[in-house]
């Protein structure tokens, strides 16, 4: 399965780095071809500073890959431990291929919007 691949592995070790920064409760990483979405749960509201301690944490890890660091989202977080859950237990990515399109679809929404915003 997906945890036993290449993918998977790099999954598990950015998910162990950055559950170890100081201020994060849990991190759940799925990885998805050049995409790596990291979902942060933070102690408290220091999302700012976790987002880049994150992308300091593992820049040496991911390569160069695209990285998304969601930590101010709890609804997202949830959306990407359950993706993550499903493939831990053994479900393919054919499985969640919908529910990571999802994910991806709306956090490119999410980072475009403010830019909207400004005109």
């Amino acid at each position: 399965g997906y945890y036993d691949g290449t993918d998977g592995k790099l999954a598990s070790k950015v998910s162990d780095r950055v559950k170890d920064l100081k201020g994060v409760q849990d991190a759940r990483t799925i990885v998805y071809g050049d995409q790596i979405i990291i979902g942060v749960d933070t102690k408290n509201d220091n999302d700012r500073d976790v987002d880049r301690q994150v992308r300091n944490a593992v820049r040496d890890i991911v390569q160069t890959r695209n990285v998304t660091v969601v930590s101010d989202d709890d609804d997202m977080f949830n959306r990407i431990r359950t993706v993550d859950t499903n493939l831990r237990n053994g479900n393919g990515m054919d499985e969640v291929q919908s529910d990571i399109n999802a994910i991806l679809d709306d956090l490119g929404d999410a980072i475009s919007r403010p830019f909207q915003n400004n005109r």
